[in-house]
């Protein structure tokens, strides 16, 4: 009986093990900057993670799911230390805290999947400026605010679903590509313009589903500062909306309303921003949404082709 007791004990916990997300974190030093290495079982996660320097010295890897970081030969702390820098896991977070780190570089690459950020902590030695992102993309609602139902279906699972994917193609492709949540989770509009603003994208696109079987494009009619640059920033939206639109009506038959509305969201942000409702039928037809990622994503790689001339 003992024996029985101890081989299910030992099997329950090789399953647990198995199901356990593993990260392997690698660390260096060089002379203006620590490089952090993430090394994740498939690209899928690396290109799932959303880095972000929330504020000066501490960078912010917001992940997929929950993960077990490994450093070394050790599984970090929730509050622990790789070398001398301190780091923190909070849920499907992982915050690494530095007295001054003032800018970061991003790098996805493969073979084997890896996140690799380097942290600057000196900018006058800095060789290589870090790119910023072409393209964010916001998954409306999140956490507590689920949007709105269908059946057991919450538009908020679905925003996420069609970003995910939709930042998949595009990074494939080689874009650089941010997502303002990666996971359900609460992030406020004043969040989302912060993160928008801090990476200064060549667009930003925010993605809700219409109540109706119709697609709405929301656009500003002003930016909260009247200059040269937000005049050509309005001149840009009205250049993406034009190739989506043209996009949405070669493929599909439900009708484009274009609005313009002065909207936080769009308004506040420095770089070209749009709302766009999809239509309800993204709710229960797969092809139909699969459809729509590779309308949006056709019409950002044609928006960002035409930006770089």
């Amino acid at each position: 009986m003992i024996k029985i007791f101890l081989v299910l004990v030992l099997l329950i916990f090789s399953a647990y093990a198995q199901e356990s997300k593993r990260i392997i974190v690698k660390f260096g030093k060089h002379q203006n900057f620590y490089r952090f290495v993430f090394v994740c079982d498939s690209q899928d996660i690396v290109y799932s993670i959303n880095v972000n320097l929330i504020k000066k010295g501490t960078v912010k890897l917001s992940l997929p799911d929950v993960f077990e970081f490994q450093f070394e030969d050790r599984i970090l702390k929730e509050d622990d230390k790789i070398g001398n820098i301190r780091v923190k896991k909070e849920h499907n977070s992982f915050l690494i805290e530095t007295s001054n780190v003032e800018e970061i570089k991003v790098t996805r690459l493969d073979s084997p999947a890896r996140l690799v950020i380097d942290a600057y902590f000196d900018q006058t030695l800095k060789i290589e400026q870090p790119i910023k992102s072409q393209i964010v993309i916001d998954p409306g609602h999140g956490g507590r605010d689920l949007g709105f139902r269908d059946k057991e279906l919450f538009e908020k699972d679905i925003l996420l679903d069609i970003s995910k994917k939709l930042t998949l193609k595009l990074t494939q492709r080689g874009l650089k590509v941010s997502l303002t949540r990666v996971s359900d989770e609460d992030l406020s509009l004043r969040k989302r313009i912060e993160i928008a603003n801090n990476l200064s994208p060549s667009i930003f696109l925010s993605l809700h589903i219409s109540t109706a079987e119709i697609f709405v494009i929301y656009k500003s009619p002003i930016k909260k500062s009247i200059s040269k640059d937000s005049i050509d920033i309005l001149a840009k939206e009205d250049r993406f909306i034009g190739i989506l639109n043209e996009k949405i009506k070669s493929r599909f038959s439900e009708p484009v309303v274009i609005e313009k509305i002065p909207l936080s969201i769009l308004k506040e942000l420095q770089s070209p921003s749009l709302v766009v409702e999809l239509p309800k039928r993204v709710f229960i037809e797969e092809t139909f949404r699969d459809k729509l990622i590779d309308c949006i994503y056709e019409s950002l790689v044609d928006y960002i082709k035409k930006d770089k001339k």
